[in-house]
């Protein structure tokens, strides 16, 4: 016994057209295609059972589309907003991680070149920027504004005790432009 669905859907001209469209894009995802094609089989008074078994899905799929575009229509396709914990820290607690970040692991007494996940959150918790978070929950922040820590060029900010005598060697004495000897750039006198 086929069991008809309360949720019977009546289109539009516009509507069938616009879900027509979506169903037969290939540049869309898989799953929007899927439920335009539920909804425009629906449409045909098709029962959950059939359309699950012509499209390959299953029937709480097929109803949960059916349903969802009953009461909302052509928006009713497009994915509701995900469950779970959002926005867990207050964005001046994020900011302070981002900034925690860009320091040099060395300026807090680690004896690392760059902060792996795991450290960062550590380090976060330790300061009391935050009660507890997990490494990747601040990878994650650091990736919204594409910080990279692992990036670090550490050729640019030499870190050698004898880098001036190393760099010396290889560059030569520094050079005006008029023919003088300049005074070694700021980092060179600091660490030489």
């Amino acid at each position: 016994m086929v069991v008809a669905s309360k949720y019977r859907i009546e289109l539009s001209e516009a509507e069938e057209r616009e879900l027509r469209r979506r169903a037969g894009q290939y540049t869309r995802s898989h799953r929007e295609v899927l439920r335009a094609r539920i909804v425009l089989l629906a449409s045909e008074g098709r029962s959950n059972a059939e359309i699950a078994r012509r499209l390959d899905c299953t029937e709480k799929s097929v109803g949960k589309w059916r349903r969802r575009y009953c009461r909302r229509a052509s928006p009713g396709l497009m994915r509701s907003r995900g469950r779970g914990v959002r926005g867990r820290f207050p964005p001046a607690q994020v900011a302070e991680i981002k900034a925690l970040v860009c320091e040099l692991p060395a300026e807090s007494g680690r004896p690392l070149s760059r902060w792996s996940a795991a450290e960062l959150a550590q380090q976060a918790v330790a300061r009391g920027i935050v009660c507890s978070i997990s490494g990747q929950t601040a990878w994650r922040y650091l990736a919204q504004d594409a910080i990279r820590p692992w990036a670090w060029r550490s050729w640019i900010f030499p870190r050698a005790p004898n880098f001036a005598e190393k760099a010396g060697r290889v560059l030569g004495p520094l050079r005006t432009p008029l023919g003088g000897q300049a005074a070694a750039p700021r980092r060179l006198r600091d660490l030489g």
